[in-house]
């Protein structure tokens, strides 16, 4: 049997990745060659009005929140969960293990983040206040070098993931395969 001939075979996996990975790279390189600046200099001159609510937004991507919540909350779980039978016992192990996860999750992407903010060197806004400078530094060990990757879009990523492979169903973005496996 032919194909039809407008059919277009669906590439694989890793060719979407690497569309998307390349696409992604075109993007970050526009907006830190076109954008960065006048972005920069936009917020700036709006003063502390908006920066105080670009903080306020920020703050689900503060990785201490879940690092500390999973920290304490999964051995609190567990700890618990000895003192009860089940079923509330194995509600208490699947929330100490869910919690679990979510704390190393964060802190391993944290980490991975942390890392190549060192090796890219991009320099926080603060330089391009005080020196003029809006340039990279790669294996700089001073945090005012370490605006790029963002730390808090990360941490919000890894949460997001995390919250989408724990509980699938409430997950927004899915293939049609696996929405019709949970059907």
């Amino acid at each position: 049997m032919t194909p039809h001939p407008w059919y277009w075979p669906r590439p694989a996996p890793i060719a979407w990745f690497w569309a998307v990975t390349v696409a992604a790279a075109v993007l970050v390189g526009i907006t830190v060659g076109w954008l960065d600046r006048p972005v920069a200099i936009w917020f700036q001159s709006h003063g502390d009005e908006t920066m105080n609510l670009f903080r306020r937004i920020s703050l689900p991507g503060d990785s201490l929140w879940y690092l500390v919540g999973g920290g304490i909350g999964a051995p609190l779980a567990y700890a618990l969960s000895k003192r009860y039978v089940a079923p509330v016992r194995d509600s208490l192990l699947k929330l100490a293990s869910q919690l679990a996860f979510l704390f190393l999750t964060v802190a391993a992407t944290g980490l991975a983040v942390d890392l190549l903010k060192i090796l890219v060197g991009r320099a926080r806004p603060r330089h391009l206040f005080r020196d003029g400078i809006m340039a990279f530094a790669p294996g700089s060990f001073a945090s005012s070098w370490w605006s790029f990757p963002s730390g808090h879009a990360t941490t919000v990523g890894a949460v997001a993931m995390t919250l989408a492979l724990l509980f699938p169903r409430f997950a927004w973005a899915r293939s049609e395969e696996h929405t019709s496996e949970l059907q």
